[in-house]
């Protein structure tokens, strides 16, 4: 039996598969694009039912654009189940609408509310989706991006410990009796922080990314086995790290990291648009 997944309320869903649109630059068109001053025309929308239900007609291009959300989320629709499904979910939205039409639920205010907030929702992401198609996310972004977090990265990962105290003054004395020989693993117990008390303070193996600035900068000075000689402010609390161990750390590759990036640069984008829109607005 062929799965898909069910999509929003008929009125949201037609504008679904706005949100798994992918930039230009990362699938390449099979044909060459046609000139930004001479746009290709859109193919018209087929208004012909696809099945009437109760005398309510589905038009074909609902089943379209279902057909192509459902493909964007992964689904198979190559499948031989599948349009036998699709039938189904036509049917089931013919009845339900046939059904909101005979009891004339359009007719009430609450429903025109709900679609006139529905209509905001389409078109605000419709506006958005055409400012991306017309500034699609470019391989040079990906590029500059990716190396921008390759150079935060880092090239060594850090195996660290710590001792979480209260207070600077705790910090500080801590800090004294390691510089008088006193063991790291015996002392971490007067640690605050129960969840590695135990564990002799063990936080892992972390990256520069995971770790706030204050610990990177003082750990990279570090050698193997040697603790921070300053108290380190985080949040409300002070802490001792030690170096462990170190080892070289391995990037991932663009690859691995371009779907990541190309949908962070999206959200990048979008947000600077929406805020260009804003600070332009003239609010009375």
């Amino acid at each position: 039996m062929t799965r898909f997944v069910i999509a929003l309320p008929l009125i949201l869903s037609l504008s679904a598969s706005l949100s798994h649109a992918q930039p230009a630059s990362q699938t390449p068109p099979s044909k060459p694009p046609a000139s930004a001053s001479a746009p290709t025309p859109a193919k018209p929308a087929s208004t012909k039912p696809y099945i009437t239900v109760n005398g309510y007609p589905i038009p074909q291009y609902i089943v379209d654009i279902f057909i192509a959300d459902q493909k964007a989320r992964g689904v198979d629709t190559n499948s031989p189940d599948f349009q036998k499904a699709v039938r189904e979910e036509m049917i089931r939205r013919g009845a339900l609408l046939s059904e909101a039409k005979k009891r004339a639920l359009e007719k009430k205010p609450e429903y025109k509310r709900q679609l006139e907030i529905a209509s905001h929702i389409i078109l605000m992401r419709n506006v958005v989706a055409d400012h991306l198609s017309q500034n699609p996310i470019s391989d040079e972004e990906i590029q500059s991006t990716y190396n921008a977090v390759i150079v935060q990265m880092g090239n060594s990962e850090y195996k660290l410990r710590h001792i979480q105290l209260k207070t600077e003054a705790d910090a500080k004395a801590i800090i004294d009796k390691l510089k008088d020989g006193k063991k790291f693993e015996k002392l971490v117990k007067e640690s605050t922080d129960d969840t590695t008390k135990d564990k002799g303070g063990d936080l892992g193996w972390k990256t520069p990314m995971t770790l706030p600035p204050a610990v990177i900068g003082a750990v990279r000075s570090l050698k193997k086995g040697d603790f921070t000689k300053t108290p380190i402010h985080l949040g409300a609390v002070w802490h001792v790290f030690q170096l462990e161990d170190l080892r070289p750390l391995n990037p991932p590759s663009l690859d691995e990291l371009k779907p990541g990036l190309a949908q962070s640069l999206i959200q990048i984008k979008t947000t600077q648009y929406i805020e260009s829109l804003k600070s332009k607005a003239e609010a009375k």
